[in-house]
């Protein structure tokens, strides 16, 4: 759970455990890793199912689903491939989706070469230090940018080549070893294009898709040598453009611009806001209480992933 706002302060009036529950995930993983336990890992997918149609029959009323970050693809691959139309249609009135990666992001990539500080300065925090852990987690694969959004861009650029979206594979190949080489390459062709294929709002389900834009969020990186086994290197220059500082605005606007139009789907947006910073931003609590508190959801059991 990474939303935290004081929902009696709102006068709603919700109490934790009882009418509004927190639901954490192991972040590592894509949407096919939750379907059911492997190895110790896994399984997410039946205990959310069954915390949600517990807290609905304990309150007599559907729930609002809020979820941030990677938690919005998670949500989006629990709706389409985990559970029924009718499930959706008895147990959720709506989903509110924050800052979602919907195609991915740069930084992403950024990860792979060198490492990501998760937006704290090196000196405190070295650029390779949570290396080891991104790039082993196949959920990198949907945080990673997607061709069909980012196109034809350069992504990477290096004396002799520049890299798209469509090449990240062949780069994480290319470095090997530090990126799990072909193992991570694999996971590409396995996960990346079905879930490109999952970009529509789910059948019986109210998505609110909220984001922020206006910070300065890289979009090429530039570097002084080549790719080789073994890469492990900070960027020399960035290219930044719009977005939340972590996602990029291409992936952001993926709802209402690029998917199947429907009512069931409206967007809203936080300028000037970071990716960290809407979970605590006082327009988006505000929101979220107008929303809780409507009359059509004012019982509604909220449930955070």
């Amino acid at each position: 759970m990474l939303f935290r706002a004081d929902l009696e302060v709102c006068s709603l009036r919700y109490e934790l455990g009882k009418d509004v529950f927190i639901a954490p995930y192991d972040w590592r993983l894509a949407g096919d890793g939750h379907e059911q336990r492997r190895n110790g890992v896994g399984g997410y997918y039946p205990h959310l199912q069954a915390l949600i149609e517990q807290a609905v029959q304990a309150n007599g009323q559907p729930a609002v689903v809020l979820s941030h970050s990677l938690g919005c693809p998670t949500i989006l691959y629990f709706f389409h491939k985990y559970v029924s139309d009718q499930w959706k249609a008895q147990y959720i009135h709506g989903w509110v989706a924050l800052s979602s990666p919907w195609m991915g992001g740069t930084t992403l990539v950024q990860s792979y070469l060198g490492g990501w500080t998760l937006g704290l300065p090196t000196w405190l925090v070295p650029h390779d230090y949570v290396r080891r852990v991104q790039v082993n987690a196949s959920s990198g694969v949907w945080m990673s940018p997607h061709p069909k959004a980012f196109g034809d861009n350069p992504i990477v650029i290096t004396p002799s080549r520049n890299y798209t979206a469509a090449d990240v594979p062949e780069l994480v190949r290319t470095i090997g070893k530090s990126t799990w080489g072909n193992q991570t390459g694999a996971l590409f062709d396995k996960l990346q294009g079905p879930y490109g294929e999952l970009q529509s709002a789910p059948v019986n389900i109210q998505l609110h898709n909220w984001y922020s834009t206006g910070i300065k969020t890289g979009e090429s990186f530039f570097f002084d040598t080549d790719l080789f086994d073994g890469f492990d290197k900070a960027d020399q220059k960035t290219v930044w453009g719009d977005g939340d500082g972590l996602v990029n605005l291409v992936s952001l606007k993926q709802v209402e611009e690029v998917w199947p139009k429907t009512d069931s789907v409206s967007t809203k947006v936080f300028p000037n806001c970071t990716h960290f910073g809407i979970l605590s931003d006082q327009r988006v609590i505000s929101a979220l209480a107008e929303y809780v508190g409507a009359p059509k959801a004012m019982n509604s059991t909220a449930l955070f992933v």
